[in-house]
């Protein structure tokens, strides 16, 4: 049987943490495909100002080509109202019956797993593939952990070290070049200039 995990995000903009993330799953012993999907309405954050769809689906496609195993979905575009990981993950269910899926998530997200909708069935559909800490106090990370494996949920936890990095600080200094050249990949920042992704 063969495994795909899920990489979700709001990808606004796609920057090197994200492409961190990629880079570590697409590398993954046993994975064959990573699904980079990118939110609708994310649920978990609110965003002043979310990049357009296609946009957003365009960053993703210019970092996917550079990969074999990596390719993009706008399954959640296709749906109304917010982007919930449990629905989105019943849906591939169908499309991929024959598969395992994951999802990637980092650890920020972690320490909240058990507010998300419906989050002990997401359990039950797929493995959780947790990168970088994000300085999450180490207690309360293990404590999280501890929490899901409980619940007979299969975690994983890898230990690469990701860029932290806001993408609010990130829309904000598109202006500094410099600034904005250390976080985000120089044709992903081409296509945002060119584009005018996020206005002047």
């Amino acid at each position: 049987m063969k495994n795909i995990v899920i990489f979700g995000g709001t990808f606004n903009p796609l920057h090197k943490g994200h492409m961190e993330i990629i880079s570590a799953l697409s590398s993954l012993e046993g994975i064959d495909e990573v699904l980079l999907i990118p939110d609708k309405i994310p649920p978990h954050k609110e965003c002043k100002f979310l990049a357009s769809n296609e946009h957003r689906l365009n960053m993703c496609n210019i970092v996917a080509k550079r990969f074999s195993n990596v390719s993009v979905s706008d399954i959640e575009f296709k749906r109304t109202g917010k982007s919930y990981t449990v629905d989105t993950l019943k849906e591939l269910k169908s499309i991929y019956p024959d598969y395992n899926l994951s999802i990637a998530i980092g650890g920020d997200m972690l320490v909240s797993f058990d507010k998300w909708k419906d989050f002990k069935e997401i359990l039950t559909l797929c493995q959780i593939i947790c990168l970088g800490r994000g300085g999450v106090d180490k207690s309360l990370f293990s404590q999280k952990v501890e929490q899901i494996r409980a619940l007979g949920g299969n975690i994983l936890v890898l230990d690469n070290d990701i860029t932290e990095i806001s993408s609010t600080e990130l829309r904000d200094s598109l202006r500094n070049f410099d600034f904005a050249s250390k976080y985000i990949d120089a044709e992903i920042l081409d296509y945002i200039m060119e584009n005018n992704v996020y206005g002047e």
